[in-house]
């Protein structure tokens, strides 16, 4: 259960770093 948890937290971060990165 934690595995796929981390794969989605994972492809969530990475859109998230990209978003912020891109603000900021």
């Amino acid at each position: 259960v934690t595995e796929p948890c981390a794969k989605r937290d994972r492809v969530a971060g990475a859109g998230e770093d990209l978003s912020v990165e891109g603000s900021h």
